[in-house]
């Protein structure tokens, strides 16, 4: 269940596609407490993006339900790599961030990313895909480029690409982002 979970939460935060099929696929009832967390964390975001602000607040204190049964899981098993034990703080950062911009509160948005970002740089570097399935850099970069801050978003995405190569979104924002800086000549 836990590769089924994280699969689907790939392709959700990948393709947008937060009303299809695939977003309405349910996990069993055995699932893993990880596989729970990304099943979480996808019908965060995907409340939120869709703009359900009642049905977010609910599908937060889901996510952090999971999240903090995740994290003292990880606690207890000891393991060295703190990237299981932080991921769920990360996803809960990044879905509050959202929400956050969603409501208005832009400063409090751009925070919570920040905090998100300067949490995931502190994880060690892995092989493999990324644990954090929507990296902070890219999600920041986002957030700078819908507010039309697009050096700055520029900047998030290099770090995002350089973190994570080839992911296509992070390409796609430095693309956006790349237009206007030649066109200004700062390439």
């Amino acid at each position: 269940s836990g590769s089924f979970a994280n699969m689907r939460l790939h392709y959700l935060l990948d393709t947008g596609d937060w009303s299809g099929e695939i977003a309405g696929w349910t996990l069993p009832k055995t699932a893993s407490p990880g596989a729970r967390l990304d099943f979480a964390f996808a019908r965060a975001m995907g409340e939120i993006i869709q703009g359900h602000r009642a049905a977010a607040r609910q599908a937060l204190a889901e996510l952090e339900a999971v999240g903090r049964e995740v994290g003292d899981r990880e606690t207890k098993r000891g393991a060295s790599d703190p990237s299981y034990r932080v991921r769920p703080e990360i996803f809960l950062l990044e879905a509050r961030a959202l929400l956050a911009e969603e409501e208005g509160d832009l400063a409090g948005a751009e925070k919570l990313l920040r905090q998100a970002v300067g949490l995931e740089e502190k994880l060690p570097i892995a092989f493999g895909p990324p644990k954090i399935d929507k990296p902070t850099h890219e999600l920041l970069g986002e957030f700078l480029l819908r507010r039309s801050r697009k050096e700055e978003a520029h900047a998030e995405f290099e770090k995002a690409l350089a973190l994570t190569p080839g992911r296509r979104l992070a390409a796609l924002g430095l693309e956006t982002t790349s237009g206007s800086r030649t066109s200004r000549g700062m390439r």
